[in-house]
């Protein structure tokens, strides 16, 4: 296992040592376990009196954490609309990577593009990321200020 997903597993064991008995109950004891055994010995920087999102967790912990809240904690509504989510953000991700690597778009010329870019103007909009909702749901399960 590689050592940035052992570090998330050290930061995830902290979190769940703040975690309420009930979240707790949730997940197989085989998985605490796994967690346990395969973390390493990080120096986990998590403060109990911030909220998640205002920790500055590893990109690993953010991802076992919303697979934890997706499986364990979510409702099984929530956890459709989610299961949908991921399938749609990994379909646009296929698209664009299908799109970006296309054969008639590798060879056009760099001044086209930069045309083009220079031409289009666009609207941003922000939406909130997969992970971000998640993060967002899983401080409403964490109180660690609380505990």
């Amino acid at each position: 296992m590689e050592e940035s997903y052992k570090n998330g597993l050290a930061e995830v064991d902290m979190i769940l040592n703040y975690a309420d008995e009930e979240s707790l109950a949730k997940i197989p004891e085989s998985l605490k376990n796994f967690i346990k055994e395969n973390k390493s010995n990080y120096n986990v920087k998590i403060d109990p009196q911030k909220d998640l999102k205002n920790q500055n967790l590893l990109y690993e912990t953010k991802v076992i954490l919303s697979v934890l809240y997706r499986d364990y904690w979510a409702s099984k509504d929530e956890r459709k609309k989610l299961l949908e989510n991921e399938k749609e953000e990994l379909l646009q991700i296929k698209n664009s990577e299908r799109e970006e690597f296309n054969y008639g778009n590798l060879f056009k010329q760099k001044n086209n593009e930069l045309n083009d870019n220079f031409e289009e103007t666009s609207l941003v909009i922000k939406r909130k990321t997969l992970i971000k909702r998640i993060l967002d749901r899983l401080k409403s399960f964490f109180r660690m200020g609380e505990k």
